[in-house]
């Protein structure tokens, strides 16, 4: 049977589907859905700094938690100010307190940038054998339309995170611990154990940076040598 033969109805059914054919049917005929509202808690008071504490509604590390990380839902964290940029992600330094209280960590965020700032160029590479259930989805990926480059980047960040949780659980078992602990992931942020001076607030210096003596050198050596025996082993 031609097409032209077929009922009106059943012609436009046929063919090449269109790009929101995955949405469901009341999304398409009905009203169009409103915005999320955006969450006062989730942006840090312009005065102080502070925000509520995100751990509630993340996803969160491995398990047991370390007895200094903040787990208290009446904490409140503070913008200290960014350690790191990056071509996707920059890297900013948190405090987490209770108020009225001695409880308090600090935790690095990565926060992948929105997708007009931040370019993935190994982003191909990455996403070989990776696919998302929703074929749209898929397509906005492989069109690196804004939408896509948001769904890369939580594609990104939940890897990482995923990564650095396993080398964490692994490490734990036998007894070294070569990452750190992966505090939780929310969505194109992750917040991480902060490696420095914790009442400085100055972060631990990168390997390129130092200059060590040759009693450091095979302290650092070993060290490498862990990080390698974990890595395999994960």
């Amino acid at each position: 049977m031609r097409d032209h033969d077929l009922p009106a109805r059943e012609r436009r059914t046929r063919g090449k589907r269109r790009f929101d054919d995955d949405e469901q049917l009341f999304l398409k005929r009905g009203r169009a859905a409103e915005p999320a509202l955006a969450d006062p808690d989730a942006e840090p008071d312009p005065d102080t700094g502070e925000r509520w504490s995100s751990w509630d509604d993340a996803v969160h590390g491995p398990q047991p938690h370390p007895e200094w990380l903040v787990t208290e839902l009446a904490a409140k964290d503070t913008e200290l100010g960014m350690l790191k940029t990056g071509k996707e992600a920059d890297v900013h330094l948190v405090r987490r307190a209770v108020p009225g209280t001695d409880r308090s960590c600090l935790l690095a965020a990565k926060r992948y940038r929105d997708p007009q700032h931040r370019l993935f160029h190994r982003d191909a590479g990455y996403l070989e054998g990776r696919r998302v259930r929703r074929s749209r989805e898929n397509r906005a990926m492989a069109g690196r339309t804004a939408f896509g480059r948001q769904m890369i980047a939580g594609q990104w960040a939940a890897a990482e995170f995923a990564a650095l949780a396993r080398l964490w659980e692994v490490g734990a078992r036998h007894g070294t611990i070569t990452v750190p602990y992966p505090v939780q992931l929310r969505g194109t942020e992750l917040m991480l154990e902060f490696l420095g001076d914790q009442e400085e607030g100055l972060a631990a210096p990168r390997l390129a940076q130092l200059r060590p003596e040759a009693g450091e050198l095979r302290e650092l050596w070993g060290q490498l040598v862990d990080a390698l025996v974990v890595l395999a082993r994960a």
